[in-house]
């Protein structure tokens, strides 16, 4: 039995390492998302709440850091879309994210702006953004 969850995790892995190279690198971002008639977003989600839980093995941990699996979800989210919204603006030369075309893409970036202009946003993400070059300033 032991042996047959080893084999599965590693399919898992490996199907989560082809996910990721046909996705732009991006790794599942929901628990229900699926890849090749495969659950790989509860997978991992699953890992996430092993290694929150000091349950996952070092060498899993090792493997997935490897591929810089997100563990902390919310922040990897945050992160995706903030390359999002610079992609959206290099690409279109605007800051003007069409609400109807892109309704989570505009929220996220109306979220943003405002969290910056109420000081409510965490050091490292203000860092982020500013890394990132986009313009927040509401004026």
């Amino acid at each position: 039995m032991a042996r047959k969850r080893v084999n599965k995790w590693e399919r898992f892995y490996n199907l989560l390492i082809k996910y990721v190279e046909e996705n732009n690198g991006v790794f599942p971002l929901k628990r229900n998302e699926m890849y090749k008639e495969e659950n790989i977003g509860g997978w991992c989600s699953f890992q996430r709440t092993k290694y929150k839980q000091g349950k996952l093995s070092e060498e899993r941990v090792t493997l997935l850091k490897a591929i810089n699996f997100p563990f902390n979800l919310q922040d990897y989210i945050f992160e995706v879309n903030l390359k999002r919204v610079a992609d959206f603006i290099a690409e279109n030369g605007t800051t003007t994210i069409p609400y109807r075309k892109y309704e989570k893409l505009s929220q996220f970036y109306k979220t943003l702006r405002y969290n910056y202009s109420k000081n409510a946003l965490s050091a490292e993400r203000l860092a982020l953004v500013e890394k990132s070059g986009i313009p927040l300033r509401i004026d």
